[in-house]
């Protein structure tokens, strides 16, 4: 009787030592978020269970949701997938009907949606500069002749202003939907100056010398854009980022020519033209982004841009030129001369910083 006893607590003592080697963590793949544990008996463990990991002093590092069930191993992914980097070697799991807070259902009724990703959706500051969608000519006054009539009194000078010298914009990147942005640009000439310091000084009429007209130019786009992303690096990491979409941008220009007198140090105004435009074009980029800590990014690329439609040119002007009476609509010649219009092609080089959110 004693001896049956003895081998009835051995028995029992060998069988709960198996089940407790069976619920500790065998292997641990921090990169995916897999934990394994390795059993005897799998029989009554099945997929979509939940699982818990306790360390040495039974607290609870992470838990996750069994995934894979083999004869001799369980295999439980962790939610967050960073959390396996938690679980050690030799930790103990247990497995739980309901699911333990922290962890997300993936599928079936109870789903709260799927896992967000870190980093997918992203903000970001851009300067952007280069060669924009619309231009505009230099205006210059054309100085009459003595007893001239039906000519221009205004030309344009055969550079024209359509680089964006300065820009800023912001952009919200979305790891759904796309690249959603806004910009801001003045536009300069040829020169290395700001269009806010652009003048043309020609002479008023050929005969009297002492006359000349400042014209001072501002041009300046607002708009807003739509990029599909083809190619995008993943989050957290650094590498390229393909795209194409929309951009829509409305510019305005503005002329202010003022008529000065050396003679006697006067000054007065003599047109005004104000004109705005809108261009609708296509867009095509890539760009390359560095990532720099947990959450920021730094990167550099190109956007081409095909400018495909005009819209709503809307254009005013103001004169009061003596000479008017020597052209047979000098308001026309004013607005031939600025020639508000599309560009070509356009190419910036946006320069960006972003941060995950």
């Amino acid at each position: 009787m004693i001896r049956k006893i003895w081998f009835f607590i051995f028995i029992s003592l060998a069988f709960f030592s198996r089940q407790a080697l069976a619920q500790k963590t065998s292997k641990v793949l921090p990169d995916k978020g897999w934990v394994l544990v390795t059993y005897e008996n799998t029989t009554n463990i099945k997929t979509g269970q939940f699982a818990c990991f306790l360390d040495d002093a039974n607290t609870t590092v992470a838990c996750g949701k069994i995934v894979k069930v083999s004869t001799t191993v369980v295999v439980v992914k962790t939610s967050p997938v960073s959390a396996a980097a938690q679980v050690k070697p030799g930790f103990k799991m247990q497995i739980s009907a309901t699911q333990p807070a922290g962890v997300v259902a993936e599928g079936g009724a109870g789903e709260q949606g799927k896992k967000k990703k870190t980093g997918a959706n992203s903000i970001r500051l851009v300067t952007a500069p280069g060669l924009g969608v619309v231009s505009v000519a230099k205006v210059g006054y054309l100085p009459p002749g003595l007893g001239a009539s039906g000519v221009s009194l205004w030309e344009a000078t055969k550079n024209r202003i359509s680089v964006e010298k300065l820009s800023a914009g912001v952009e919200f990147l979305s790891g759904r939907w796309g690249q959603f942005g806004l910009r801001y640009a003045i536009y300069g000439d040829s020169e290395m100056k700001f269009s806010s310091g652009l003048a043309l000084q020609t002479d008023y009429d050929e005969t009297n010398r002492q006359k000349y007209v400042e014209a001072s130019h501002t041009v300046s786009a607002f708009g807003g854009y739509y990029n599909y992303l083809f190619k995008r690096r993943a989050p957290g990491m650094s590498g390229l980022t393909l795209s194409g979409g929309l951009d829509f941008t409305l510019s305005k220009a503005q002329v202010d020519a003022a008529l000065h007198d050396e003679s006697d140090g006067s000054s007065t105004s003599l047109a005004t033209i104000n004109s705005s435009l809108s261009v609708l074009s296509l867009l095509a980029g890539a760009e390359y982004g560095f990532h720099l800590g947990k959450s920021f990014e730094l990167g550099i690329g190109v956007r081409a841009l095909l400018p495909v439609a005009e819209l709503g040119l809307t254009q005013t002007t103001s004169v009061s030129d003596a000479n008017s009476s020597k052209s047979s609509d000098e308001s026309a010649d004013l607005i031939k001369a600025l020639d508000h219009k599309k560009s070509t092609f356009g190419l910036l080089i946006p320069i960006f910083v972003s941060m995950s959110l």
